[in-house]
């Protein structure tokens, strides 16, 4: 409970004084958690491909790593694409698009 509540409290904060430019705010921080998400992903995919590192015992299957690798490249793939859509939007200056992400 301690601990949430250090993380809530700036947020509330925040939430709370920046009224205005808090839709702006919320869909940078998608944007960047979006380019962010790929560092996360592909090292998890790679380590349990990996049977050095997970052992025989847990290393996913073949089909299992075709799988995942085909989610990954779909989330990678989805995620470049709509980062260049809001950079572009944003270059453009069309708020419209940028609330609609």
């Amino acid at each position: 409970l301690l601990t949430r509540s250090i993380a809530l409290v700036p947020a509330l904060c925040v939430a709370l004084a920046a009224t205005t430019q808090i839709d702006s705010a919320s869909t940078w921080i998608n944007v960047l958690e979006s380019v962010i998400l790929p560092f996360a992903l592909l090292p998890l995919i790679f380590f349990n491909c990996n049977p050095r590192i997970m052992g025989q015992e847990f290393v996913l299957t073949t089909k299992m790593q075709i799988f995942y690798a085909f989610v990954s490249v779909l989330v990678v793939s989805a995620n470049v694409y709509l980062t260049c859509l809001f950079i572009t939007a944003w270059n453009v200056g069309d708020s419209s698009t940028l609330v609609g992400l």
